[in-house]
């Protein structure tokens, strides 16, 4: 008996199972040698006798700070309605603001301008052979 062939979604779905997971690896890989990088840095001003557990004291704190940092930054934050229409009326105050749609609409006005004089010349020249 065989296994079932996958689908072509599931294989997609699969795929960036797998490159999310290589992404979150590599952000915890940089994130532990920022943190020990950072750790030294301090060593480098400090008075510190025992270099080797100074230095793990800070490079573990300082992938903490950062733990607690990417766990607020890449979980969704519920919005509340007050928040969403608060959101909404900043959109709208920045539209009425915004003096682009007011020119675009003044130029959409000149270029439909332009194309009647056009066709009234073309229609002249057409009227005057």
């Amino acid at each position: 008996m065989g296994r079932r062939k996958k689908t072509p979604e599931e294989m997609f779905y699969e795929k960036q199972k797998r490159i999310e997971i290589r992404c979150n690896l590599k952000d915890k890989q940089i994130a532990y040698f920022n943190s020990l990088n950072a750790a030294i840095a301090l060593l480098g001003i400090s008075q510190a006798k025992d270099k080797k557990a100074f230095i793990k004291k800070w490079r573990d704190w300082f992938l903490e700070e950062w733990a607690e940092w990417y766990a607020k930054e890449t979980t969704p934050q519920p919005v509340s309605q007050e928040d969403a229409l608060r959101a909404n009326q900043e959109f709208e105050e920045r539209l009425k603001e915004d003096k682009t749609i007011e020119l675009a609409n003044e130029l959409l006005q000149q270029e439909a301008e332009a194309e009647k004089l056009k066709q009234q010349y073309y229609e002249e020249q057409n009227n005057s052979t």
